[in-house]
């Protein structure tokens, strides 16, 4: 729990990712464990981001500013005993597209234009976002960018946005009849709503 927030199926270390990009290939937010775990996670999230004072919210592995390595980040709630944030305040514009899914895409839209539009270096017109921007205020590093562009990323930003808008990579994933079956042993029930399944 955070702030009040019920997280049912916490993460490890509160990496954004681990919650949001299962559920780009699997109906998860149309089963049990969306409302219950992924949507209270990502209220977590920004609500954390908030409480600290960050300007963005987004907290999910990602290169550091500049050169810097691949680092941990995350928000609590945690399973882990260590602090979820490796750099305090370092945050990633995927997380935001993957919160398309949830019922915050309007938060996640606000914070995908407030990215590209307070930090400068955020967003290139021709390769999109950076890795990551560091947010935290307090910080030496504040509104520094990452300098790589992560293939990864975008595809979470692309896969989020094409679900977001039209369902697509959900409908063709369960095209597939051992998709349908794990859906069905992991959840217990499977709900025809796609429309290729319906007569």
């Amino acid at each position: 729990m955070y702030a009040g927030i019920f997280v049912k199926k916490v993460s490890w270390d509160g990496s954004y990712f681990t919650y949001g990009a299962p559920a780009l290939f699997m109906r998860e937010m149309k089963t049990a464990y969306g409302p219950s775990t992924i949507t209270p996670a990502t209220e977590a999230q920004i609500v954390y981001a908030d409480d600290q004072g960050y300007a963005a919210w987004g907290l999910s592995d990602c290169f550091g500013v500049g050169d810097g390595g691949y680092v941990q980040q995350g928000s609590y709630p945690v399973a882990m005993p260590d602090p979820p944030e490796t750099e305090p305040g370092l945050v990633t514009a995927h997380a935001s597209g993957l919160a398309l899914i949830t019922p915050y895409s309007p938060q996640a839209i606000a914070n995908l234009e407030n990215l590209s539009s307070s930090f400068s270096c955020a967003y290139d017109a021709d390769y999109g976002f950076r890795d990551s921007v560091m947010a935290d205020k307090e910080s030496a590093d504040y509104g520094l960018c990452s300098d790589r562009f992560s293939a990864l990323a975008q595809e979470w930003l692309f896969l989020a946005l094409v679900n977001y808008r039209t369902g697509f990579i959900w409908e063709n994933f369960y095209r597939d009849e051992g998709v349908r079956q794990a859906h069905l042993e992991m959840y217990g029930y499977y709900e025809s709503y796609l429309s290729y399944l319906q007569p």
